[in-house]
């Protein structure tokens, strides 16, 4: 996807007022639901927002941190380079930290969701590329009820290495095999940032519950303004229109929300998309999409 600017109209900013480097967050003005959506780097760019809309039409209510560069806008290269910047030096977003280390801004987004959610009305979060992996670690509380991770990419270009601490995998895992919470992960086959052997981590993590879906390389937009060919399943790489494996993706994500914090029944889905956990992460030449029948998740 390649979107003009998008004027962030049907969201307002709310300052938390919280110490600790917290961002502001937009929030929708419509919506049921809480959704926590965590941005990618560089910003919250019009393909943020796109998902953002397509939650508040499914019927949620939006909740957007706002950690970099002015919403709504695609950055320039030169405040694209700087907001990464920003992003390598903060210790708790990016900076490099011991492996199996749950990163600072992660208490903050626990809190959120304390305070956007709770045991009777449970919060999903939604993580993007260097966030996808915090919305996993933000799932210890007992506030969350769904985390998906799009393509966790940190620690960066560290294989099946995770940026959770023991303790946080422990009380993660627990929660799910209590059936307290849910957990998916979306990734490309070919996506190095997101390799294959980070998601087997977080399912050797996970055993209980975790689904998992990887898309065909040439499933990505080739006209995403990403610099990655195949990486961003749910924003930049996503393909509008009929039959498109990323819409269907979205279409998954989306009736896993609602299942896990609206209380609905479990979703029924189709083959098209493959649960890499059980099947690999590549499929076999000739193989279609997917050899698994129609199932309930996961």
């Amino acid at each position: 996807m390649n979107l003009p600017t998008d004027d962030m109209n049907g969201f307002v900013r709310a300052p938390t007022g919280w110490p600790d480097k917290a961002p502001d967050v937009w929030i929708s003005q419509t919506g049921g639901a809480p959704v926590i959506l965590v941005h990618e780097l560089p910003s919250i760019t019009p393909e943020v927002m796109h998902l953002a809309r397509a939650l508040v039409t499914a019927g949620f209510r939006v909740h957007l941190p706002d950690f970099f560069g002015e919403p709504g806008r695609r950055p320039s290269q030169s405040q694209q380079a700087a907001n990464f910047a920003a992003a390598c030096i903060r210790t708790d977003i990016l900076a490099a930290l011991p492996f199996e280390t749950t990163r600072g801004a992660v208490g903050w987004l626990r809190r959120l969701a304390d305070q956007v959610g709770g045991v009777d009305r449970p919060v999903g979060i939604i993580g993007l590329c260097l966030t996808g992996g915090f919305a996993i670690a933000a799932a210890t509380q007992d506030s969350v009820g769904a985390a998906v991770a799009c393509e966790p990419s940190l620690p960066l270009l560290s294989g099946d290495k995770i940026d959770l601490s023991k303790a946080d995998q422990a009380k993660v895992s627990a929660r799910m095999e209590a059936g307290e919470l849910g957990a998916m992960i979306f990734r490309f086959e070919g996506d190095k940032a997101s390799p294959c052997t980070r998601l087997k981590r977080f399912g050797a993590v996970m055993p209980v519950g975790l689904g998992s879906r990887c898309l065909p390389d040439d499933a990505a937009d080739l006209n995403s303004p990403s610099q990655l060919k195949h990486h961003s399943v749910m924003t930049s790489h996503l393909v509008e229109g009929p039959g498109s494996l990323t819409v269907h993706a979205r279409d998954e994500m989306i009736a896993f929300l609602r299942w896990r914090i609206e209380g609905g029944p479990p979703p029924t889905f189709d083959s098209g998309l493959r649960d890499c956990l059980k099947q690999g992460c590549k499929r076999k030449p000739g193989s279609g999409p997917s050899a698994a029948p129609a199932r309930v998740f996961p």
